[in-house]
């Protein structure tokens, strides 16, 4: 399946909210270990911050809803 063709907006605004457990509107280190641990998954905060790292564009600590997307997304 293309996610690509699948996530409009609304929906990726809806996977975003699950990582946002603050609703903050940005994810941060902290709302991503409770996002897993309600999932199950206890990862470790290192792994979690070198996702971060990865994918703060903006190197402001924090992921936007423009970095979720082109995360999820990539460009075109």
């Amino acid at each position: 399946m293309d996610v690509k063709k699948f996530l409009n907006d609304t929906k990726l605004r809806s996977v975003f909210s699950l990582f946002d457990t603050d609703h903050s509107g940005k994810i941060t280190v902290v709302n991503l270990h409770a996002a897993f641990q309600k999932l199950g998954q206890d990862v470790p905060i290192k792994e979690l911050k070198a996702l971060m790292d990865k994918h703060d564009t903006k190197h402001d600590g924090v992921i936007t809803f423009e970095e979720f997307k082109e995360m999820v997304l990539g460009t075109d």
